[in-house]
């Protein structure tokens, strides 16, 4: 409601794309949703996955802090568990995602890969005895796989991009972006208080709908 309230659009000058600053004057983020129709379909579809997979994950990560709590567990414990989740999603980033970039040809499929393995590694982890040992293990394995999908997310997005559209993809991208997080903090923290496992459940399921969508995407690519 305050952004609605208090943000106003930049304006974009059509002929040389660029900027129109005035005084006072800030922007919707939902602006780049303006852009949608000079997109192709597979990619409409694949940003609509984006903003699905963002809510997900934004929850899972939000959300183990409270959980470490719920579970009695100390705050040792827990900064433990970042100091790690830290290191390895810079591993991750140095070391797998360039090799993988550099073998792998079908990234949409990677992609919606990596989502399954989430949602799959998301449904075992809070339902495991030993929360503490899940989260070492298979918890560690998903972090790899943000850090992993992030740059190809990006890598991917960009393809569609030239210098003419650039300002485009990006904007309408940091919208979805922004509209998956605005989703998952809201409805985060309700369903977390109801129950915090049906918190967790729902990420394996958005996960699990942003898998059927990227494939969805994939299809719609081919026909082109």
């Amino acid at each position: 409601v305050l952004i609605l309230l208090f943000f106003k659009p930049l304006k974009i000058n059509p002929k040389n794309q660029q900027i129109e600053i005035k005084e006072n004057k800030k922007t919707y983020f939902w602006e780049g949703f303006k852009q949608i129709k000079f997109l192709s379909k597979d990619l409409i579809i694949f940003l609509i996955a984006l903003a699905l997979i963002n809510t997900a994950s934004s929850n899972v990560d939000k959300f183990i802090d409270p959980y470490f709590e719920l579970k009695k567990y100390s705050p040792s414990d827990l900064g433990t568990y970042k100091l790690i989740v830290g290191i390895i999603s810079v591993i991750t980033s140095i070391i797998i995602v360039p090799i993988i970039n550099k073998y792998n040809q079908n990234k949409l499929k990677l992609m919606a890969t990596l989502q399954i393995i989430s949602a799959i590694l998301v449904f075992i982890t809070f339902r495991l005895n030993n929360f503490l040992l899940a989260a070492y293990s298979l918890l560690l394995i998903y972090t790899a796989i943000k850090a992993i999908f992030l740059p190809i997310e990006q890598s991917y997005i960009s393809s569609y991009a030239n210098e003419d559209n650039m300002g485009k993809i990006t904007g309408v991208r940091q919208s979805f972006l922004s509209i998956g997080t605005i989703i998952g903090q809201l409805f985060g923290a309700f369903l977390f208080n109801k129950n915090a496992l049906l918190l967790f459940n729902s990420s394996v399921i958005i996960f699990i709908i942003a898998f059927v969508l990227i494939l969805t995407s994939y299809r719609y690519k081919k026909r082109v």
